[in-house]
């Protein structure tokens, strides 16, 4: 329903010097007599529902990896894939006693580690620039999933989250080896740890809220069936621990042997795959990208 021009004016003074009854009475009585007006038959609202539900179909297919391209029929009545977008990444601790320490610093992880680093400073004898220069590196291994974590949309596990995860948990745990004293070594780990379940169970929280509580499925040509909530959940987890798995084998090998030019190469083409099998838009030279500057 189109608002006239005199009734938006209306609207405006009510911030000014109006009453907000009488602007709501007169907006609704010059949009009623508008010429403007537009009704939707039955034909055109019938048409414009099958739209809205094709497209929410579209949206959910995109973040279930494990139904097969088109062939959700249909999904809960009153389902919104929307409500879930604004939803905070929150997990518990390792131990799952109390709050995760990363919840605080969804969007800069690093500040936990720096943290650490900073509270043990005296007993090490760091400079400012030592500091510094850990906090930056740490900073770059972490600022793929702060990215992502900071973004709009869709906050469940995604192929990108997943990568992303292991390749900032491979780089900080060589780091912690490599860097940090003997004596902190078991408190960083402690926080590696933190850090790695924090981003893996809060997105994975996301994902279960998210999934319906069943589609139809088309298989074949006429044959559906019913996908239910816990069996859409325990297909998506194990395609996501099959990729985690080959992510986690292949970046802790370049931990020990430091190729990059193959590294890249290998999860390049692996995840073009990924992307080719489950027949999604790929966007794979973003990732590429961010994982170039952070290895």
């Amino acid at each position: 329903m189109k608002i006239s021009n005199e009734g938006q004016q209306l609207r405006i003074n009510y911030f000014t010097n109006g009453s907000e009854k009488k602007i709501e009475e007169d907006d609704n009585k010059k949009a009623e007599n508008s010429n403007d007006n537009v009704l939707i038959s039955d034909e055109g609202r019938a048409l414009l529902d099958k739209k809205n539900e094709a497209a929410l179909k579209n949206k959910v297919q995109a973040f279930f990896y494990s139904i097969p391209e088109g062939s959700i029929k249909e999904l809960p009545n009153k389902y919104q894939a929307d409500n879930y977008f604004k939803l905070p990444l929150v997990a518990t601790s390792v131990s799952g006693n109390e709050r995760n320490l990363f919840e605080d610093n969804a969007e800069e992880n690093w500040k936990v580690f720096a943290n650490y680093i900073y509270e043990n400073a005296d007993g090490n004898g760091w400079s400012d620039d030592e500091i510094n220069q850990m906090k930056d590196t740490i900073k770059k291994y972490t600022s793929p999933l702060d990215e992502i974590n900071g973004k709009e949309g869709y906050r469940g596990t995604s192929i990108e989250s997943v990568i992303y995860t292991v390749a900032s948990k491979e780089a900080l745990e060589n780091f912690n080896k490599t860097v940090m004293p003997e004596d902190m070594q078991k408190g960083f780990q402690n926080l590696v740890d933190e850090y790695t379940y924090f981003n893996n169970e809060s997105r994975k929280k996301i994902t279960e809220k998210m999934t319906p509580d069943y589609m139809v499925l088309n298989i074949g040509k006429s044959e559906q069936t019913y996908s239910y909530k816990e069996e859409i959940i325990s297909k998506e987890e194990a395609v996501y621990n099959k990729e985690k798995d080959y992510y986690t084998a292949k970046f802790n090998q370049y931990f020990q042997n430091d190729d990059k030019d193959n590294l890249i190469k290998d999860i390049q083409d692996h995840t073009s795959e990924f992307f080719e099998k489950h027949n999604r838009e790929s966007n794979i030279g973003t990732i590429m990208d961010t994982l170039s500057k952070m290895i």
